[in-house]
């Protein structure tokens, strides 16, 4: 789901104009009456598709996540095995929240947004995020020994995700991807090849 939606025009123009006065006033500086105007859609019919700002600021975040996921996959190399393939997908997922404008100013300014995010029922971002990295680890490690195994390492990868993410403060230098991706590989190598006397 996460991958195939699309959204239809009207909806792309409304959530391009949130996501731009997200990030550059944030989240909280940004009236439904500032989305109306950047996106030269109707009040009526913002409220018709969306209902509440809230909403909208969710599906801004839904669509920034996808958009990202889509040119993450790809960038991965399945030839590269699990290990490098997951400590690219961290690194790239941290130097996200950096980058792209909206989520940089919400973990600045609200970070506690993007955590209920995480954990709304309605939208299962987790689920959606663990199956992803999930079906990474099974298509880059195909003797993996049962989807459980894929599931739980998948659910250790992205807390580590939102973590560094959401807190920036670091002993490493996470401005830039090299050193976290580095420290990231020598965490996860260990345990694939744990994984791999396992199986022998």
């Amino acid at each position: 789901m996460l991958l195939n939606e699309a959204d239809d025009p009207i909806d792309a123009r409304v959530l391009d104009a949130a996501a731009g006065l997200i990030g550059d006033r944030g989240e909280r500086n940004v009236t439904m009456s500032h989305i109306v105007l950047q996106s030269g859609v109707s009040r009526a019919t913002i409220f018709r598709r969306f209902g509440t700002k809230s909403a909208v600021v969710n599906r801004v975040i839904l669509r920034e996540l996808r958009k990202f996921v889509v040119e993450l996959l790809q960038t991965i190399e399945v030839s590269a095995g699990p290990a490098v393939a997951l400590a690219d997908l961290l690194s790239q997922a941290v130097r996200f929240s950096r980058v792209n404008p909206a989520f940089r100013r919400l973990v600045a300014d609200d970070p506690q947004q993007l955590v209920d995010f995480s954990r709304s029922q309605e939208l299962p971002a987790m689920d959606l995020a663990r199956a992803l990295v999930a079906s990474i680890i099974a298509e880059t490690d195909r003797s993996a020994r049962s989807p459980m195994d894929n599931v739980d390492l998948a659910d250790l990868v992205c807390h580590l995700a939102i973590a560094y993410a959401l807190v920036p403060d670091s002993s490493m230098d996470v401005a830039g991807t090299d050193e976290l991706r580095e420290s990231f590989l020598a965490l996860i190598g260990p345990a694939f090849e744990g994984r791999r006397k396992s199986r022998n």
